[in-house]
């Protein structure tokens, strides 16, 4: 599934004409601190010295991007980063980073416009063609609009940073805000608005970069935020200056690096288990800037990557814990990451070392919410992989916590959905047989929402010790 983009050693090397690389590699001279939680953000130790070849697009990428761009004004359906229902998240080439982030209910899957996915795929190369094209007027065939007395649509300048990021913080003024935190401008819109092609560019920049970049989302209660760079002439000039330069390559390397060395000193001081991961903690922040960089890393560059996240996978606390509990903070605090989005995030990658540590962790940790993270990250990637992992994960489920959240679900709907009926057949019974009665319970809830001939006929088995 995954189509690494390789990058071929031609112009420039790691530290060459970069606004980014030109940059010293501390950051801040001291943490930076979330006045909300108390607590404190800074870097983890610096990698060795990362070198990337700098190759600009050949003609003939140039014009399929161009074209792509072009394409992008044929958009008709809400997709990630310009939903007004919905605040959800996905790097658009690897499917299974969908989450769901709040919206109108009943919240559904948001569309995927091939053009935007396209542009995402080509990288950091096609940076300056999109940053160019950012001020496109050229409307799509997307339009929005709001009606009723509750809510409205306004105008929002949004651009969510890394407050560990020099450039970042230089540009944007050093606001000391969370880096998911939301600014509002507040400019009304009217009853109506048409997505430009100019907002969609803005939110493939964010896609590549890993920045949530959203040209519409949602807000409580029934408000429509758009942040459009063919509105804002601040939003249009900052991500032009943040973005730009002649080693795109080499920037965004070094940007995603310092996301993934983003730690928090403590995960969780005074915010509740529930809001553990939300932008009000630290450690929900700096978790998420490594979780979006570890995507895009591997996506991105490979060679670099996929040692670094195999060591890391290596070195992860894997022992169980339940939400709120004691061991549980002590495991995330030593990993300083939501470490089942972390598992989840990267267990997609075809690399052997990490292939071998995702499959390591799925036969050894009692961690029911781990171990599904590890298989969830497969299930839109290799099916007889995604399979396999399914197959241990449902021999070993009498040993793991039955968990009420439903967190086996999508992976149960994903095997019921499948187009291999022996298989699937195999993998249900073997659940079945295996599971307690509320996972059980669950499975048909999973049946229910993708039903397939035979699908109520398939043997019940027996209650298992987790009853």
């Amino acid at each position: 599934m995954c189509k690494h983009i390789s990058m071929l050693c031609l112009l420039a090397v790691l530290g060459v004409n970069s606004t980014w690389a030109d940059e010293p590699e501390q950051i801040l001279d001291s943490p930076f601190d979330i006045e909300n939680c108390g607590a404190e953000l800074y870097l983890a130790p610096e990698f060795p010295d990362q070198k990337v070849a700098e190759k600009p697009l050949s003609k003939e990428e140039t014009q399929r991007a161009t074209q792509l761009i072009r394409g992008l004004a044929d958009t008709d359906t809400a997709g990630t980063g310009y939903a007004p229902t919905s605040n959800a998240t996905a790097f658009l080439p690897v499917p299974v980073t969908e989450r769901q982030n709040g919206g109108i209910l009943p919240m559904r899957k948001t569309t995927r416009s091939e053009s935007l996915a396209q542009l995402v795929e080509m990288g950091p190369r096609v940076l300056p063609l999109l940053l160019e094209n950012l001020s496109n007027t050229t409307p799509t065939k997307f339009s929005i609009s709001h009606e009723g007395h509750m809510g409205g649509m306004s105008f929002g300048y949004e651009l969510p940073w890394n407050p560990l990021s020099r450039i970042e913080t230089k540009i944007l003024d050093g606001e000391k805000e969370s880096a998911r935190d939301h600014h509002s401008r507040g400019d009304p819109v009217g009853s109506s608005y048409t997505v430009k092609v100019g907002d969609l560019c803005f939110v493939a920049i964010g896609q590549i970069v890993g920045r949530n970049y959203r040209a519409v989302r949602y807000q409580m209660t029934m408000l429509y935020m758009i942040n459009s760079p063919t509105h804002d002439e601040r939003l249009l000039r900052q991500t032009r200056e943040l973005w730009s330069g002649e080693t795109p390559a080499v920037s965004v390397l070094k940007s995603l690096l310092t996301d993934y060395r983003t730690r928090a000193t403590k995960l969780h001081v005074k915010c509740k288990p529930s809001l553990a991961y939300y932008s009000t903690d630290p450690g929900g922040t700096a978790s998420y800037f490594q979780c979006e960089s570890s995507i895009r890393l591997l996506y991105y560059y490979p060679k670099i990557a996929c040692p670094l996240i195999a060591q890391r996978l290596r070195e992860l606390d894997i022992r169980a814990g339940i939400i709120g509990s004691e061991e549980w903070h002590v495991r995330e605090e030593t990993n300083k990451v939501n470490t089942p989005e972390f598992v989840q995030d990267v267990a997609w990658s075809a690399d052997p070392e990490i292939s071998a540590e995702i499959d390591r962790i799925i036969r050894t940790s009692n961690d029911t919410a781990i171990v599904v993270g590890c298989v969830e990250g497969t299930s839109c990637g290799d099916a007889t992989l995604f399979n396999t992992r399914c197959r241990e994960y449902f021999r070993r489920i009498p040993q793991l916590k039955f968990d009420p959240n439903g967190i086996d679900n999508d992976v149960l709907l994903r095997i019921a959905q499948g187009d291999q009926p022996k298989e699937r057949d195999a993998l249900l019974a073997l659940f079945r047989k295996n599971a307690c009665g509320d996972r059980r319970r669950m499975l048909e809830l999973a049946l229910s929402r993708a039903p397939f001939p035979g699908s109520e006929k398939l043997p019940s088995g027996q209650r298992s010790t987790d009853d």
